[in-house]
């Protein structure tokens, strides 16, 4: 985690340096000016401008300073708790650790009981769930690497959770392996169900959850899908094709297979199309990475895969094909669930794991 460290007094920039000699990885140290020295710590003049421009810099912010000044700073710049960092205060005698913003997928809960290890602080966490020793939706989701599907649901799902409410969770996933890999949705209230179940039981549960890549029926209640990163995205394009028309080819071609475009993995295109901005904005908004693979790579994966050649691709870029090689080569073991399809001068294919996705390294993003 990316860290910056902010204090506005002496006392406080002592506190601040002890911290951030104890915490691993890269932390940044930002003091009321008079204070840095030079070379090792920043310097700044207003901190309220200050924390604006840090607040996208950082995936988590310390304030060694009282909770009120903090509050009024960060106050114009929320958005919600998917992409706002983790927020953590710290009193200037280091008595208390308080995680403010975003504990649960930002980190700020675990990052203030790290700090209170650290320096002997009490932290002081009032996220509902871990007040209550109950597990987090949120939590479960990123610990799984599962794209969460609406977010504005998750309220839903953990006030349920909270309130002892029942819950309903269909998975295709076998029910052990669920419980061995997240042992905290073993309690009382939930409910884990074989996702062919869904939607025949779900009238007796408060809430739903539903962990599968798949576009399901609708049903009167909430939904709260939990999708698993597993396929690839082909793309190919004339150049200069706007943002908007890549996202629409792209869901369209997700609804052909029955598939949510929160289980995209990554996009995957050719190597003559690695400045494709409109590709590489369709990436940033999907938050996938996006990688491009070399004409010796697609020539390979063409004879590989027996896929056939067009013969203006060839002419044009000097290979046959460029979104189903592309597609199958970013899986780590893949097949193809829709060959190239044509959108108004963007070609998508979508190639799918083969392996279960438990089995796939999980990936993180912000949601």
């Amino acid at each position: 985690m990316k860290i910056a460290i902010l204090a506005l007094t002496r006392d406080g920039k002592c506190l601040a340096r002890s911290i951030a000699d104890r915490l691993p990885g890269q932390t940044d140290l930002y003091f009321k000016e008079g204070y840095a020295v030079e070379g090792r710590e920043c310097s700044f003049t207003s901190l309220s401008q200050l924390v604006q421009d840090l607040f996208k810099q950082y995936e988590g912010l310390i304030f060694v300073m009282a909770a009120g000044i903090v509050v009024r700073v960060i106050a114009p710049l929320l958005k919600n708790k998917a992409l706002d960092p983790a927020v953590v205060v710290v009193d200037e005698k280091g008595s208390f650790a308080i995680s403010l913003l975003s504990g649960h997928l930002g980190g700020a809960n675990s990052l203030a009981n790290q700090i209170s290890g650290l320096i002997g602080a009490m932290p002081v966490i009032t996220t509902a769930s871990d007040v209550q020793g109950l597990p987090s939706i949120d939590l479960v989701a990123q610990k799984l690497g599962l794209y969460i599907e609406p977010f504005g649901h998750l309220k839903y799902i953990n006030a349920a959770i909270v309130n002892r409410e029942e819950l309903g969770i269909y998975a295709n996933i076998d029910k052990a392996l669920l419980l061995k890999r997240c042992p905290e949705l073993g309690i009382k209230d939930i409910n884990i169900e074989p996702l062919e179940q869904f939607p025949n039981s779900v009238k007796q549960y408060q809430a739903v959850v539903v962990i599968s890549d798949c576009i399901m029926p609708n049903i009167d209640q909430p939904v709260l899908f939990l999708r698993p990163r597993i396929l690839s995205v082909g793309l190919g394009c004339r150049r200069g094709m706007p943002v908007d028309a890549i996202l629409a080819a792209v869901k369209k071609a997700c609804e052909q297979v029955g598939r949510s475009p929160g289980a995209i993995r990554k996009l995957a295109t050719a190597w003559v199309k690695a400045d494709e901005e409109g590709i590489l904005q369709a990436g940033r908004f999907l938050n996938v990475p996006v990688q491009t693979f070399t004409k010796e790579q697609l020539q390979a994966a063409i004879i590989s895969y027996s896929i056939t050649s067009s013969p203006y691709t060839l002419e044009k870029i000097g290979v046959g094909a460029v979104c189903e090689p592309t597609a199958l080569l970013g899986a780590k073991r893949g097949r193809v669930i829709l060959p190239k399809q044509k959108y108004n001068g963007i070609t998508v294919a979508i190639a799918e794991e083969s392996c279960p996705w438990w089995e796939l390294d999980p990936v993180t993003w912000n949601i």
